[in-house]
């Protein structure tokens, strides 16, 4: 009878040995999509600060919407990244500094501060805040403002 008892008790260790490797296994599937959204961003906006923009093309989807201000967005991977040499060839010198990011549901947020020069000179540093939504390991939507 007592090695009734013994059976029983490892099958309730078993039991619980599986509960927890199927807890771990449920939480560690988004911990490993929310890292590689970060190492995206990450990647995505040293590109950026660097001026690859051929290398920013595949972190792109297709048919990504830039949000530049409220009411105002570019569609389509190529008029952004047109977009987005504009904009940077606007300044004699534009840095892009990554200080903290968040997550949402398929969601990247970062604070940024934008290290700018203008072309009189004059220099500044602003505070930004980006939102990246990805789909399919390719942001989606890029949405950017400024403090």
């Amino acid at each position: 009878m007592r090695s009734a008892c013994r059976s029983v008790t490892i099958v309730v260790i078993d039991d619980l040995e599986d509960a927890m490797t199927d807890s771990l296994s449920r939480l560690a599937g988004p911990a490993i999509v929310h890292l590689e959204h970060e190492l995206i961003v990450r990647d995505f906006l040293e590109l950026l600060d660097e001026q690859c923009w051929s290398d920013l093309r595949p972190f792109l989807h297709d048919e990504v919407v830039f949000v530049t201000a409220p009411g105002r967005s570019i569609d389509g991977r190529e008029c952004v990244l047109r977009a987005v040499r504009e904009i940077r060839h606007g300044f004699a010198r534009f840095g892009v500094e990554l200080e903290d990011l968040g997550f949402g549901p398929a969601t990247v947020f970062a604070h940024l501060t934008l290290s700018l020069r203008l072309p009189t000179g004059e220099e500044a540093r602003v505070q930004s805040f980006a939102k990246f939504r990805l789909r399919d390991m390719q942001i989606v939507e890029w949405t950017q403002s400024y403090a």
